[in-house]
């Protein structure tokens, strides 16, 4: 084995039902952002970038395909949607999916927990970057750093099972993170992701706080 990429500390619980059959959420993104969702395939939107700064993707072109392990990544462009608005009204909007199945784990057929993990490893990748885009830091980003990362599941394991078979070229199969940024300040920024399946249910919320500081002068490239 090589050397770890991802590093979690996790706590586990039991299933259980809901109590006194009571389940709310709020309306699914893709209810509420159809419009954008429906403007083209989830495939035909371009690739998340490897290393999401505006400086940097303007070098490398918004086609570039990184290498980001486990799923097929796809950005939505959200420009005139978030134009004119206040950053924590702001939304980024990314599709992905499996590239291959994940092992089975000898029981049913799904090993429920591997794909949690899989869907807090999607969430981390370029967050603070996007956040950084969007106060202005996209042309002179000073650093960013994770200080503090939390992937809450809100329902039963099984929930964030990612189904390869459900995949096709109509649509199916894609998840959406829905990230927000209702915090930036004193060189300090906050991300809330929520994981939403393809089918509209809110899965899991991801909360990280990390370092987002611009440079007094543009990035030169």
């Amino acid at each position: 084995m090589g050397a770890p990429c991802f590093h979690a500390v996790c706590s586990f619980k039991l299933p259980e039902p809901h109590s006194h059959g009571v389940t709310e959420q709020e309306e699914s993104v893709q209810k509420r952002f159809a419009d954008i969702l429906a403007s083209r395939k989830p495939q035909d939107w371009p690739p998340a970038p490897p290393v999401d700064v505006d400086a940097i993707v303007r070098l490398v072109g918004a086609d570039m395909v990184g290498t980001f392990p486990i799923v097929d990544m796809k950005k939505v462009d959200m420009t005139e949607y978030n134009r004119g608005r206040p950053l924590p009204d702001r939304r980024e909007l990314l599709l992905y999916r499996l590239l291959a199945p994940l092992p089975a784990d000898g029981t049913d057929g799904w090993d429920a927990n591997a794909h949690v993990l899989v869907h807090a490893y999607e969430a981390d990748r370029n967050g603070l970057l996007m956040m950084g885009n969007h106060v202005g830091f996209g042309d002179k980003f000073g650093r960013a750093a994770s200080l503090s990362y939390s992937f809450v599941v809100h329902t039963g394991a099984e929930e964030a099972v990612m189904r390869f078979e459900e995949q096709d070229d109509h649509g199916g199969g894609w998840w959406v993170q829905e990230a927000s940024f209702p915090r930036v300040s004193n060189g300090r920024g906050t991300i809330v992701s929520k994981i939403w399946s393809p089918r509209g249910l809110h899965v899991a919320t991801e909360y990280q706080d990390g370092l987002c500081k611009g440079w007094a002068e543009k990035i030169k490239l």
